[in-house]
C-alpha cells in the first residue's frame, strides 16, 4: 500500500505547531518575568572583618548580603538567615544590624561550631503562603 502525503497539509500542521509553540514560549516568558520579580536573590556577600568576599569567617564576624527582596520578619522563627551544615543541622542567625529589601548586615553566631556551612535566606513576602528561599552559591568556612 502506498501513501501520498499532501505537502500543503503537512505545511499547515507544521504552521499550527509553530504557532502553538510561539504562544507557549510567550506565556513562559511572561510567567518567568513575573516570577523573577517575586524571587529573592543574593547578589553579593562581604565579610566586614577582613573586607574581603570569601575569606574564612570567625564566630562573631559581621557580614553583609546584597540582593533583591531580602527583607524578612525577624520576629518569625521560620524566616531569616540560616547556616546549614552538611549533617543537616541548621543555625538561625539572631543578630541583625540591617534588614532592608536590598541589604542585610548580620553577625555570625558566637556559639557556632567551626566547619563548612551553606547560607540560606528564608523570607515570606506579603501575599505569599510559602517561604521563599535563596542560597549563597559558595560554601562558607567558619571557625
Amino acid at each position: 500500500m502506498e501513501y501520498c502525503l499532501n505537502s500543503d497539509y503537512l505545511q499547515e500542521i507544521a504552521d499550527n505547531y509553530l504557532d502553538k509553540l510561539h504562544h507557549l514560549k510567550s506565556d513562559c516568558k511572561e510567567n518567568n518575568r513575573i516570577t523573577d520579580d517575586l524571587k529573592i536573590k543574593i547578589s553579593s556577600f562581604k565579610n566586614y572583618g577582613t573586607n574581603s568576599l570569601f575569606s574564612a569567617l570567625g564566630s562573631g564576624s559581621i557580614v553583609e548580603l546584597r540582593g533583591k527582596f531580602l527583607k524578612f520578619d525577624s520576629t518569625d522563627k521560620y524566616q531569616g538567615i540560616f547556616l546549614l551544615k552538611e549533617d543537616g543541622s541548621e543555625y538561625r542567625v539572631s543578630l541583625y544590624l540591617t534588614n532592608r529589601p536590598n541589604r542585610l548586615i548580620f553577625q555570625i553566631p558566637l556559639d557556632l561550631n567551626p566547619g563548612w556551612y551553606k547560607l540560606e535566606l528564608r523570607t515570606l513576602h506579603s501575599g505569599n503562603k510559602a517561604l521563599l528561599r535563596a542560597k549563597l552559591n559558595e560554601v562558607l568556612k567558619i571557625g
